[in-house]
């Protein structure tokens, strides 16, 4: 398919994107990850009923009368601290000292907290009652054993990791993260750390794909090729058995020495779409290489950097088994008119400023492209078939700074 819309373009992505094979992992590196198989409970959470503050544990028939004017006197026979042994009872007319997190001792009813209790001589007395169950955290009333904790599809957050291990879990499986592959294309390309030439560029585009991808944690392979066919070919055909998915920049528009369509056609691709309808970025391919995703991504900086955050970087998180949009959507009101085109989708680079309870949006001029991408907050989309949006206007945009 060629020349197709960008809507068209990301659904067709998407279908034809299913996570990666599943590994389990100790809970010390399940943050951020995604769940790939149910963690089911191994263990009740608290496995006893336990004192929910420091205090006496009673039998709530004992007291039932108490107060300040009608003090209770129970016979104090032991102290109970979190992770003792219970190995104590309560009968009527005693009482055990229990501290926060402690067992319950067996025939205690409830916690009678230590502020409504005056110690005397091994005893207490009682200035309140307490009710059957009072200061008692419940044996499983957190985590019951065999309880889904954390489901399919959900990512592990660091409060997630702390119910699981409550519920006894120490490993998890998750979907296993990406080798990506960046290729950059091009006879005038350096890559960093490379001495500098006159008349070449450093590929500056592979550095931003990098450092997004380290931003989600996930490794890549950084390779170039100059534009020949043999020179491709040979790039492609390493890089596709060490990754899982290769991103490629430069040249997949319509020039003499754009060549990466041409090649992957050679090497029996899987094409999906060439050429979307997205300004700037349309110059991008999509299809499969040995049953791995391959997305030619254009040259150019802006158009680059729109197609690799609007198509490329949702289908490697899509890989790992992320769901949704990768990034943070908030609304802001536009404070100048924006231009759009009849026939395609454009992208605007913005910058995001608070005033009060809303945020402007101020459009950046493309002339600067390297710099308008540095300093940009956030971007958004005007539609395709839309001309125009005036000033003032609500619109939503990517969050692309968080702070």
């Amino acid at each position: 398919m060629y020349d197709i819309g960008f809507q068209q373009a990301c659904e067709l992505a998407r279908n034809n994107i299913t996570p990666l094979g599943a590994e389990k992992i100790p809970v010390s590196g399940l943050s951020g990850r995604v769940c790939a198989r149910e963690a089911i409970a191994l263990i009740d959470y608290p496995s006893a009923d336990s004192s929910l503050k420091d205090g006496y544990a009673v039998i709530s028939r004992d007291i039932a009368r108490a107060d300040r004017q009608n003090p209770v006197l129970l016979q104090v026979v032991g102290t109970l601290g979190a992770g003792d042994p219970c190995t104590m009872s309560v009968s009527t007319g005693k009482t055990v000292r229990v501290l926060s997190g402690a067992s319950i001792p067996e025939g205690a009813e409830a916690v009678l907290a230590e502020e409504f209790a005056e110690k005397r001589d091994g005893h207490i007395r009682a200035l309140a009652c307490s009710e059957q169950g009072r200061n008692i955290l419940a044996k499983g009333s957190e985590v019951k054993e065999g309880e889904i904790l954390v489901r399919t599809g959900e990512v592990f957050t660091p409060a997630k990791i702390g119910l699981i291990v409550a519920g006894g879990i120490q490993e998890a499986w998750v979907f296993r993260r990406p080798k990506v592959g960046l290729l950059a294309t091009g006879n005038e390309v350096l890559l960093p750390g490379q001495p500098p030439e006159t008349g070449k560029l450093f590929a500056s585009n592979l550095a931003l794909q990098d450092a997004w991808l380290r931003s989600w944690s996930i490794s890549s392979v950084i390779e170039k090729a100059e534009d020949s066919f043999p020179g491709l070919k040979t790039a492609l055909e390493s890089i596709v058995d060490e990754c899982d998915i290769i991103l490629t920049s430069g040249g997949a528009w319509k020039g003499d020495r754009d060549l990466i369509v041409k090649v992957l056609d050679g090497l029996g691709w899987n094409m999906l779409f060439h050429r979307i309808r997205l300004g700037p970025g349309k110059a991008v391919a999509l299809g499969f290489l040995q049953g791995k995703p391959v997305v030619c991504l254009p040259g150019g900086p802006p158009s680059n950097e729109a197609a690799f955050l609007l198509i490329a970087l949702p289908l490697v998180l899509q890989l790992a088994g992320y769901t949704g949009s990768p990034y943070r959507r908030l609304t802001g009101i536009l404070t100048e008119e924006v231009r759009g085109q009849k026939d395609w989708t454009q992208v605007v680079h913005c910058r995001a400023e608070k005033q009060d309870f809303s945020i402007r949006l101020v459009p950046l001029a493309s002339t600067q492209r390297l710099r308008s991408m540095a300093t940009a907050d956030g971007l958004f989309l005007i539609p395709e078939g839309v001309e125009h949006i005036s000033k003032g206007t609500l619109v939503e945009f990517i969050c692309l700074n968080d702070q």
